[in-house]
């Protein structure tokens, strides 16, 4: 019995010192426009694998940061994504709320290229037996001749069923 009790305590302290030596970070990240919460804001801690992102009213919590100086890297689509350094502790847990700024993109050099050429025989395309063939009642007919109907088939079908969108 007495033997056991110095292996208790030292597994004791050993579970005690590794859990101080990470930190925990929580928070809202909200849009500062709006004052509401963003959801889905990427959250990761800079040169690590540690991440997470924001829930449905823009909560967080980041769990298992390594002590020392950090950065922490929050990035949303259409907001300038931040980078906050922070300095954690050993086993405390910090909250920390951010407003985003909507950021802005410039689609001026937007170039289109074709890698092959257009083909009329090898083309998909609607033609006019094509519509003899399979008379059309609306313009929805007529885009399903084309040759992605298949893909918006299968997207129509997807959404028949309740909470896809």
């Amino acid at each position: 019995m007495y033997r056991l009790f110095p292996t208790t305590l030292l597994f004791l302290f050993l579970s005690f010192v590794s859990y101080s030596q990470t930190a925990t970070l929580g928070g809202v990240v909200s849009a500062s426009e709006e004052m509401e919460g963003l959801e889905g804001v990427n959250i990761i801690v800079q040169g690590s694998v540690l991440g997470t992102i924001t829930g449905h009213h823009g909560d967080y919590l980041l769990k298992d940061i390594p002590v020392g100086k950090q950065t922490i890297i929050f990035s949303f689509i259409g907001y300038v994504t931040q980078e906050i350094e922070m300095d954690f502790k050993g086993g405390s847990e910090r909250q920390f709320n951010l407003e985003m700024k909507p950021g802005s993109f410039d689609l001026s050099t937007v170039t289109v290229e074709a890698h092959r050429p257009f083909s009329a025989a090898s083309s998909k395309a609607i033609r006019d037996y094509d519509l003899k063939i399979r008379p059309v009642r609306s313009a929805q007919d007529m885009l399903l001749m084309a040759p992605f109907a298949s893909e918006i088939s299968s997207i129509r079908a997807l959404r028949a069923f309740d909470g896809v969108t």
